[in-house]
């Protein structure tokens, strides 16, 4: 009888092709995949489909059919193009009015892309048998071609589309023929950069969005439009099946042509809203569901809610389900990014809701599931209710994400009892696990002209007011966040809290801040 250590020891290549796909995802998540796939050919081809699966193409000059190597193909399942064009470096635009006029090489037209080519996709795309996403993305104000856009459009294996900062079809909308071979796309997003300050909405744009949505509306699990752009009458006559998921974005315009409660009522199986509106100085906010406005079906059951600049009239915050589990009613931009960096958000100019408004809102509605709350609000007299409410109808929250923004600064270490008065009021959250504040404290005192030596400081100002406050934390808080400005945006300084002799303390600092920009 052979005993086991008289056996031959097994080869690699004995491991059947489930253990080696494993082993290779193992790889890929530790970044480790690529020096694997070079050890030999047989491994580079059991590697292949992993390393190739998400591929990244910058356009420098308008693409051929060898802008991603035949040979990838086969492997390819996400593909995403990057409209580099060297004409358009900063270096060589102006600035003038409301356009943008660019050094042209590639195009005629400085708003439409001489990169992309409508035949050289046509013919490629296809080629590629695992393709499920394509989303194409562009660093300042230009736009696809009509052509190009039927072209990405028409990919029959494709399910999901996204159009990041590129106008679409600008200049000339798709043919009504060019649209009668899109596949049935799950998810079809359209974004916008809103720092843009580009050319206003395009009759042919709106004419493209609006063939999008009466081919899609019956496959679309996911839908993003910019709020300039939404033909919401249209969508509000259109069945929506199977969307889960709605995020509208954008400019608010002065007066909607419809309410968007009535886009919302024709999706039954809606999960996440989310309305990011943004107002410029002549605009004003919105009722989603206005007090003169009825409709015949109820609300679906929305799990998460993001709306921008509540409206304390509104009559959503009192028909809203009890199965909401995140909500979120905060500026966009955030006020503080308005107050602390004018330069490059003076463009906009937020209402920021009153600790009363919200508290009157808030009140409208019973939400029992609630687990995560995010708000922007400036304090007034009844600030405390609105935090004694907050513990008092959200037992269940996880975390909360506060920004506290006044008229005048907190000072430290003046106004510490202050700041006290904040955490301690949200004590009573037993479940609470991440706090996030933005105290809008004062940077008087802080070194200028040096990035590095200014963001220390703030950090090193952060940690004392983070061992203050961190012990007036509920029991449960295991991260503890402050917001802090960086040259651009402004970072969350977060801190891992845990419990000592009774009281939470700060254990450590963690090391990468988390960017916040918008």
């Amino acid at each position: 009888m052979t005993s086991a250590l008289d056996a031959t020891p097994s080869s690699l290549l004995d491991l059947n092709s489930d253990v080696f796909s494993q082993i290779i995802e193992e790889l890929s998540c530790r970044g480790q995949l690529r020096p694997f796939s070079e050890s030999c050919r047989l491994f580079r081809s059991l590697a292949m489909p992993v390393l190739f699966r998400k591929c990244i193409v910058r356009m420098r000059k308008p693409i051929t059919s060898e802008f991603l190597p035949p040979q990838l193909w086969p492997h390819v399942r996400s593909l995403r193009l990057v409209d580099a064009c060297p004409y358009r470096h900063p270096r060589e635009w102006k600035y003038r009015t409301d356009t943008y006029v660019y050094s042209l090489r590639y195009s005629d037209d400085p708003l439409l892309c001489g990169a992309l080519d409508a035949g050289v996709l046509r013919r490629s795309l296809p080629e590629m048998p695992r393709l499920y996403s394509i989303s194409l993305h562009c660093w300042a104000v230009h736009g696809i071609r009509d052509d190009v856009a039927a072209s990405l459009l028409s990919v029959p294996q494709i399910r999901d589309v996204h159009i990041s900062s590129f106008l679409l079809c600008p200049r000339k909308a798709m043919s009504h023929d060019s649209t009668l071979d899109i596949p049935p796309l799950t998810s079809f997003r359209y974004t916008r950069n809103p720092f843009h300050i580009g050319p206003g909405t395009q009759s042919s744009e709106l004419e493209a969005i609006v063939m999008v949505v009466s081919k899609l509306h019956g496959s679309l699990e996911v839908l993003k439009l910019p709020a300039e752009t939404s033909p919401l009458d249209d969508m509000s006559q259109l069945d929506w099946p199977r969307l889960h998921q709605l995020i509208l974005h954008g400019n608010t315009p002065n007066q909607l042509p419809i309410p968007i409660i009535a886009v919302i009522c024709q999706m039954p199986r809606l999960r996440i809203l989310t309305l990011e509106f943004t107002i410029l100085p002549d605009m004003s906010r919105q009722c989603l569901w206005p007090p003169y406005w009825t409709v015949n079906n109820p609300l679906p059951q929305i799990e998460e809610l993001t709306v921008t600049h509540p409206h304390s009239e509104d009559l959503l915050y009192t028909h809203l389900p009890t199965s909401i589990r995140r909500m979120s009613l905060c500026c966009r931009p955030c006020y503080a990014l308005q107050l602390w960096h004018p330069d490059d958000y003076g463009r906009w100019k937020s209402p920021l809701s009153s600790a009363s408004e919200l508290l009157r809102i808030l009140s409208g509605s019973s939400l029992p599931c609630l687990t995560h709350l995010g708000l922007d609000y400036s304090q007034d007299r009844e600030e405390e209710q609105l935090l004694q409410h907050l513990a008092d109808s959200y037992p269940h929250l996880t975390s909360i994400e506060l920004h506290r923004m006044g008229d005048t600064p907190l000072a430290w270490p003046e106004d510490t009892p202050t700041m006290i008065f904040i955490t301690h009021a949200l004590w009573r959250l037993r479940r609470l696990e991440m706090l996030r504040l933005n105290l809008n404290i004062s940077n008087s005192g802080a070194p200028y002209g040096d990035d590095r030596e200014f963001f220390a400081w703030l950090r090193a100002r952060s940690l004392e007011i983070a061992k203050v406050i961190a012990p007036m934390v509920g029991p449960s808080v295991a991260l503890f966040s402050l917001l802090v400005p960086a040259s651009t945006g402004a970072r969350w300084v977060g801190y891992r809290v845990s419990d000592a002799e009774g009281r939470q303390c700060v254990v450590s600092e963690i090391a990468n801040p988390q960017a916040f920009n918008f």
